[in-house]
């Protein structure tokens, strides 16, 4: 049964074109900063691309800064942690800033993605949807959601559909901005996470206690 959100897609989309417009031009010197980087500390392509399943089963090419080394292939499992060795040293500072993600305002400008919506998943994940699980196929997928900010979120992406769901049935405008307001200090948490872990490093302490946690 498709699902009838409550934003109108026109207005949606307007915003969504201003928004990633206005950023990719003031963050277009981080963007420069960031391919240096990577270019500079790994070798290869700057950019990452692969397939993903979006609105309606349309299959399209995301964006993302990479993290990986070169050897790595495209459809491999996702790291499960920053100490992976398939990592390279940039790309760790950059997936838990989840700055790898902002060339991905290219996919939204294209009308492929959206700012906020559920994050699209790979063909050998949507292909095996149950009846359920390709509700999450009525929506734009997007940059960032609700799973994105979720403070009990647990397992797989493409799992855990309560979320998507949730979002689809009462996406607004409002409910965009809040998710939105939410992911910048999600971010902000990967870089102070990275840094409580260097200063532990430094000084022999779990970087839990640094962050205020258990030891």
């Amino acid at each position: 049964m498709a699902v009838k959100p409550r934003t109108n897609h026109a207005f949606k989309r307007a915003i969504d074109v201003v928004v990633a417009a206005l950023l990719l031009a003031l963050l277009f010197p981080v963007l420069l900063a960031i391919a240096a980087v990577v270019k500079l500390t790994s070798g290869g392509p700057v950019i990452f691309r692969q397939v993903r399943v979006g609105k309606g089963g349309r299959r399209f090419v995301i964006l993302k800064f990479r993290t990986l080394h070169t050897a790595t292939p495209a459809y491999c499992a996702k790291p499960s942690s920053p100490s992976d060795a398939r990592v390279t040293r940039a790309g760790r500072l950059l997936r838990e800033s989840a700055l790898d993600e902002l060339p991905q305002l290219l996919n939204v400008l294209k009308g492929e993605m959206s700012l906020v919506g559920p994050r699209p998943e790979m063909p050998l994940f949507a292909q095996e949807y149950d009846a359920l699980q390709r509700l999450r196929l009525e929506a734009v997928p997007g940059m960032t959601g609700l799973w994105q900010v979720a403070t009990d979120r647990r397992g797989r992406i493409h799992d855990q559909i309560k979320y998507d769901l949730y979002y689809i049935h009462r996406q607004s405008l409002l409910l965009d901005v809040q998710i939105l307001m939410q992911t910048v200090p999600v971010c902000l948490g990967g870089l102070r996470a990275i840094w409580a872990r260097r200063r532990a490093a430094v000084v022999g302490l779990p970087a839990a206690r640094l962050e205020g946690g258990r030891p």
